[in-house]
């Protein structure tokens, strides 16, 4: 091979591979998992509306919360959920100090659904083994009670580049601590976000849907 043909190879697959980076960082740029918040958390035990009968407050040992998702990518994109598996958490005081420890008091499984911008799920879960009374206790002296919220599920993403295309599937975990006061309402005013760092959409899986898209431009 000459060396005029081999500098033009030599340019040829410089050229390819800069712009295999520059697609790659373009796709992965505008690729964003999904963002999760809670808008409303209820617990009616510990409404002091209803707390002052005894027998009302401890009847309805139940927990409300409305899920928000929203999808932070582009028109035409969507995301694909698997069961969603939500996990509820008390933080109760420890007997030797003032340290709190995570009780695990209820769970529910939501089945998998498609979403194309903002979706929400709204939810009621039957808790067990809540010290009801120390919570009351906690916001009688004008404090508050903390409570925790766990998700786990597996999403892929449907994202339309030039094809319509689909990312393999990625672990989503995600959990938020949810403070509540005497009402029975979440403290924070607002979306309360969900956020973990083990939510973000692995750079493989992108790499290999630029392969993909790359290979069908051809």
């Amino acid at each position: 091979m000459s060396k005029r043909g081999c500098l033009c190879c030599g340019i040829g697959v410089i050229v390819v591979v800069g712009l295999f980076v520059l697609f790659s960082w373009l796709i992965t740029a505008q690729i964003h998992s999904p963002k999760c918040s809670i808008e409303k958390f209820y617990v009616p035990a510990l409404d002091k509306a209803y707390s002052s009968n005894k027998n009302a407050a401890t009847s309805n040992t139940t927990i409300s919360f409305d899920l928000r998702f929203k999808n932070q990518n582009g028109v035409g994109s969507g995301v694909y959920y698997d069961a969603l598996n939500i996990s509820l958490y008390y933080y109760e005081k420890s007997n030797s100090g003032g340290d709190l420890k995570r009780l695990p008091i209820g769970n529910v499984s939501i089945p998998g659904f498609y979403q194309a911008k903002v979706d929400h799920r709204l939810e009621t879960v039957q808790t067990f083994g809540v010290p009801w009374e120390e919570a009351r206790v906690a916001l009688s002296n004008r404090s508050t009670t903390m409570f925790r919220l766990d998700l786990a599920s597996s999403i892929r993403l449907k994202i339309p580049i030039r094809y319509v295309m689909t990312t393999d599937r990625e672990k989503l975990n995600l959990g938020v601590n949810v403070s509540v006061n005497d009402q029975g309402m979440k403290t924070v005013p607002g979306s309360l976000r969900l956020t973990s760092a083990s939510s973000h959409i692995n750079p493989c899986s992108i790499l290999v849907l630029v392969l993909s898209v790359l290979c069908l431009i051809r």
